[in-house]
């Protein structure tokens, strides 16, 4: 069966590959909404006084934006770029727990199974525990990662091998409840998940990762230190190093931390671009290339009494919240860096963003999802929903830049009675409206005289013909 599964979800991806990277990475940003959202990012990492962001954004078409503002490190000077990978924190327990899900809907195991069925015991470790339970946070376990002496240890020799099974024996101290009464965030859960991942793999967690969804939905940039190479860029983070409350440049501390991470990879290890990020979470949630639609109807299920900021819920490795009262499922993470991926299935996007100043936490960082998802909408609401494809007309202007008088040539997609102009700014809005010409013909030969006062920038020249948009032309204005 497992064999079975594998071969025919591989045939699924792969299919799923082609058609997307042929039909929708094809897809190009509109000129106007990629400097909108460029903007928002900057104008956000400003509001929020972080080092540096980075953030992606998935569309219905299949097209992907991405972009960075602020420093990676100040000597040498280092831009953040959509190319610079972060690690994603608790963002990776999505992908713990898509694999445990996916080992179920393959029947390798049940999330009803006791712990005690894949696991050896453990001191305060109830042995009825169940995989639901611990996918839920429901098990009453206790933090090993909040121990006093569990950050000391690590930091001890951050080269030390620490495996998972001697950090929870190590570190385990009195469970917060009995199983099932109550629900408690424990990193020890995915700890434990993770383990079973390899029980029942027969291999080491990050294969086992790799082989079902990295290598096969190219998520080039995903890796886990320090079994994997991380990508050629990735952002310095800023931590208080010596307790004076600004944060300091670390360089690469936490992937260079090999001993926690050696332990919290289930929990939180993996690092990844934005880019990647948005694609991951829009395809855990928005699609069927992952998850049965059963399972993944079941991970949205949340249990009663999380306790989270921003009234999040905690279903099966999937937080749901609402931005701008749009529902929202994904994951945050914080370590050092911190991280936001959510994908909202009424508009079809996905959104990532991360930063690498530990000033701030992701729930602190979260308004920025809802600043990008507004640009975006706000995007909607000024552009008309269809436009012919790019090929079938052909559009000039001059001057370009422009001082009082632009030309516009044009050859029309079909014979058109009547079209108009206007240019839009930067944040898509529009700031002249020019008189519609008639015209019995295909092509169009018209002068557009500026009126009022127009600042240099850059703009964009809107077309329409018989009411419909045919095409956006760059333009700048002198000064």
């Amino acid at each position: 069966m497992y064999q079975i599964n594998t071969i025919l979800r591989g045939m699924a991806i792969a299919l799923f590959m082609l058609i997307h990277i042929a039909v929708g990475y094809a897809q190009t940003i509109s000129p106007v909404l990629d400097s909108i959202l460029n903007k928002r990012l900057r104008d956000q990492r400003n509001s929020l006084g972080v080092k540096g962001l980075s953030a992606a954004v998935t569309f219905p078409d299949g097209s992907v934006w991405s972009g960075g503002a602020g420093v990676s490190s100040l000597a040498p000077l280092d831009s953040i770029t959509k190319d610079h990978a972060f690690n994603i924190g608790s963002v990776t327990k999505t992908i713990t727990s898509a694999c445990i899900l996916q080992m179920a809907d393959d029947s390798l195991l049940q999330l009803d199974d006791k712990i005690s069925e894949w696991l050896p015991p453990f001191n305060f470790i109830d042995s009825s525990i169940t995989i639901h339970q611990l996918l839920r946070h429901q098990s009453g376990i206790y933090d090993i990662i909040t121990s006093p002496g569990f950050q000391p240890a690590m930091l001890n020799d951050i080269d030390s091998m620490w495996t998972k099974h001697n950090a929870i024996k190590t570190f385990i101290q009195t469970p917060d409840f009995a199983p099932g009464t109550s629900w408690a965030y424990s990193n020890t859960n995915y700890l434990l998940l993770g383990m079973i991942i390899e029980a029942v793999s027969g291999q080491l967690y990050h294969q086992e990762i790799r082989e079902r969804f990295l290598d096969p939905l190219n998520l080039a940039t995903f890796a886990h230190p320090p079994f994997e190479t991380l990508p050629p860029s990735v952002s310095n983070v800023w931590l208080d190093l010596n307790g004076d409350g600004t944060t300091d440049d670390a360089g690469g501390f936490i992937y260079e931390w090999n001993s926690f991470n050696y332990v919290a990879g289930p929990s939180g290890a993996y690092f990844s671009t934005s880019a990647d990020l948005a694609r991951w979470i829009t395809t855990l949630v928005g699609t069927e290339d992952v998850l049965s639609p059963a399972m993944l109807q079941q991970a949205q299920v949340t249990a009663s009494g999380a306790t989270l900021p921003a009234g999040t819920k905690y279903g099966l490795g999937l937080m749901e919240r609402k931005f701008m009262n749009i529902t929202a499922f994904g994951h945050g993470g914080d370590l050092g860096y911190c991280a936001n991926a959510w994908y909202f299935p009424s508009k079809n996007i996905g959104i990532a963003v991360l930063n690498n100043d530990a000033s701030k936490n992701s729930w602190q960082v979260a308004p920025v999802v809802q600043a990008l998802l507004q640009a975006y909408m706000n995007y909607q609401l000024a552009t008309p929903a269809v436009a012919p494809a790019e090929d079938v007309y052909e559009m000039r202007v001059s001057p370009n830049p422009f001082t009082d008088m632009i030309y516009l040539t044009a050859t029309l997609p079909q014979q058109t009675t009547s079209v108009k102009c206007e240019i839009v700014n930067t944040l898509g809005q529009t700031v002249l409206v020019f008189p519609s010409i008639k015209t019995n013909e295909n092509t169009v030969n018209m002068p557009l005289q500026m009126t009022g006062y127009l600042p240099g920038g850059t703009y964009f020249l809107r077309v329409f013909a018989d009411g419909q948009m045919i095409g956006t032309h760059k333009v700048l204005k002198s000064e």
